[in-house]
């Protein structure tokens, strides 16, 4: 009587287990994914962390874009840790596509009880036929010490039902987004950067810049965004959620003074949303800039 009442209730907590795991929402799952990310950087190092949870095409930007695990592969174990926290994630509709962004902190020994750097860091997480969540991006930047440590998450379905793609092709969409990358390089060149981000961004579309804090539009002056020259740029990849609510662009960016004189180049990362009214518009743009030329 005892056993099968003790098989009793090891069954019902198993059930119970099986519809906690049920209720898990999809971006909880993101989120933990980056998680799991980081504390695998604590327990085995970044190395292979960034091989365990990269896609096989993940790209990582060094800076400029490249496949991430034959980088870290190429190069070997570093010394130091790196840790990182998500502060704020977005999964599309259909589940399929995500980032997730927040804070970044290296220090030279595990021990060290101060950061040497810190930053702000981005992933674009995709899931994988088996249904496992992979970075297919990874891009941040360096900052000076905020002003606060605290980080409080928040997480953000990227549209309706009503954005679903239905029988539209993703090809479609993809190749959509990709114009659009580029109708906003010309719209920057035309007028200038600043204006084109209040064009094709969300107000609380994220920056981050190299060498400040992220800041939102809504909270930019030209001041922030707007260079002495004129600022443009090539997509050379991208991708589209099934559901096309959510996209990214990746590729290169320059800027030059009269048309001729370069002020500086880099590369760029864009996040899409798609809104009610079908229109693309940026949720997030990071930047990082190439070293210069010797």
């Amino acid at each position: 009587m005892r056993q099968t009442l003790f098989c009793l209730v090891i069954g019902l907590f198993g059930y119970a287990n099986t519809l906690a795991q049920q209720h898990v929402s999809p971006i909880q799952i993101l989120v933990q994914a980056e998680r799991s990310f980081a504390a695998a950087s604590k327990a085995k190092g970044t190395q292979q962390a960034f091989l365990d949870f990269l896609a096989d095409d993940g790209i990582i930007f060094r800076p400029n874009p490249v496949n991430g695990k034959k980088f870290h592969q190429q190069h070997g174990s570093q010394p130091g840790l790196l840790t990182w926290e998500p502060a704020f994630a977005m999964i599309s509709f259909a589940g399929d596509l995500g980032f997730t962004t927040g804070p970044w902190e290296y220090r030279k020994n595990k021990k060290d009880p101060e950061a040497t750097a810190q930053g702000q860091y981005v992933t674009l997480w995709k899931k994988q036929p088996g249904g496992s969540w992979k970075a297919v991006a990874d891009m941040g930047i360096s900052h000076p010490t905020p002003t606060t440590k605290t980080v409080s998450l928040r997480t953000e379905l990227a549209a309706s039902e009503a954005i679903n793609a239905g029988t539209t092709s993703p090809d479609y969409l993809k190749t959509a987004l990709m114009s659009q990358d580029f109708l906003f390089s010309k719209k920057s060149i035309e007028t200038n950067f600043f204006t084109a981000c209040k064009q094709f961004s969300l107000p609380e579309a994220l920056y981050l810049r190299n060498g400040r804090q992220p800041f939102a539009l809504s909270e930019a002056s030209p001041a922030d965004l707007s260079s002495k020259g004129t600022m443009s740029w090539q997509p050379i990849a991208g991708g589209v959620a099934l559901s096309g609510d959510l996209g990214y662009t990746y590729g290169a960016y320059q800027q030059q003074k009269d048309g001729k004189q370069n002020l500086g180049k880099g590369y760029y990362l864009n996040i899409w949303q798609r809104t009610p009214g079908k229109d693309w518009r940026i949720v997030l743009n990071v930047t990082n800039p190439a070293s210069p030329e010797k």
